[in-house]
Formats: structure tokens, C-alpha cells, sequence
């Protein structure tokens, strides 16, 4: 990547002095983190093939990054048109890192179609109903992060007065006592 921004650079006529070196030390740093999410979205694909992986990749973060892309264009353009030649030479360079950053994105994306790993998460699954056979099944249905989604263990039932049905309302856990017996205890704890 970087050897495809100095030769666009130079075919650009945008020389290497000390601001444009200042510009590539700030912003190439910046330009990696499209490659890592997306390196990232693949590795926690639940699919088995590098076909799909990719496919649910790019459906994951493909807009997000693009749209980062777009957003840090938009906001370099105006230095493009600035009056410094420092300013300029530095928006030059940071929205040349900023498209090759996110070709080279993409292009990695393509890369790991054909040549990527297929064994990114072993045995990862949902949790369900054979959770509870399994000896951390309490922890994984507490909260538990599959693919970027969470999902939450319903409360169990604790030792209040009422609980409820499938529903929602109210159901008394003891329907032989009284309401009256009910609030003489209430009183008496107070």
C-alpha cells in the first residue's frame, strides 16, 4: 500500500518533503483500520466457506467503511483548494491515503474470497436449549456476544410474593392465603 501511494504521488507530481512525509507518518496509521475490520468481520463469520465469509464481511462493514471513506473525503476536499501549499500538499496526501486505503480494503476483501482462511471460529453457536448440558452454560446464556449481536438469559424466577405467566400478569404463588393475611405479614416486617 504504501509503495501504491508514492508512485501515485509521484505520477501526481506531489513531492516527498517534510510536510508530506509528516502527512503519511499521521495518516497511515488511520488508513489500516479498514483492513482490520474487515479482517475482523470475516473472522467472526459464522459461515463455513471464504465465499460466504466474505459475502457476510462485507454486508457487516462494507457501508460502515465506506462511508468513513466518503466522511474523511469530504472532510480533506476543501484543504485541496487551500492557499498554503503545506495545506495543500497535506490534503493531497491524506485523501490519497484515504481512497488507496480503501482499495486496498476491498481488494484484501477479494484476496480472502479466493485464499482465506475457513477455520476462523471453532464450533461457535448460539445458545440454546443444549446450552444447559454444557458446564458454562450459566455464563454463556447470561450474556453472551455471537457475531456482534447480544443476547440475553431471561431472568429467572426470584422468591417474590407474585410471579408472572407466560402473559405477563400477575399469578400468586400461594392461591390458598388471603390478601388480608398477606398485608398483617407486610405490617409486620415494618
Amino acid at each position: 500500500m504504501l509503495l501504491a501511494l508514492l508512485g501515485t504521488m509521484h505520477v501526481l507530481g506531489v513531492p516527498l518533503g517534510i510536510t508530506a512525509a509528516l502527512a503519511l507518518a499521521l495518516v497511515l496509521g488511520m488508513s489500516v483500520d479498514y483492513i482490520i475490520h474487515l479482517a475482523h468481520a470475516y473472522k467472526n463469520s459464522m459461515f463455513s466457506d471464504r465465499y460466504h465469509k466474505s459475502r457476510a464481511a462485507i454486508f457487516a462493514r462494507g457501508q460502515s467503511i465506506a462511508s468513513a471513506a466518503i466522511t474523511t473525503l469530504g472532510a480533506v476536499m476543501p484543504l485541496l483548494w487551500a492557499q498554503l501549499l503545506p495545506l495543500r500538499q497535506f490534503g493531497t496526501v491524506f485523501a490519497l491515503v484515504t481512497v488507496i486505503s480503501l482499495a486496498f480494503a476491498f481488494f484484501f476483501l477479494a484476496i480472502l474470497m479466493v485464499i482465506g482462511p475457513l477455520r476462523t471460529r471453532a464450533g461457535a453457536r448460539a445458545p440454546g436449549p443444549a446450552a444447559a448440558q454444557r458446564p458454562h452454560a450459566a455464563e454463556t446464556e447470561r450474556v453472551g456476544m455471537i457475531s456482534g449481536l447480544t443476547t440475553l438469559q431471561r431472568p429467572t424466577p426470584s422468591n417474590h410474593k407474585y410471579q408472572h405467566d407466560e402473559a405477563g400478569a400477575q399469578v400468586d404463588p400461594n392461591p390458598g392465603r388471603s390478601r388480608q393475611s398477606e398485608d398483617d405479614e407486610d405490617e409486620e416486617m415494618l
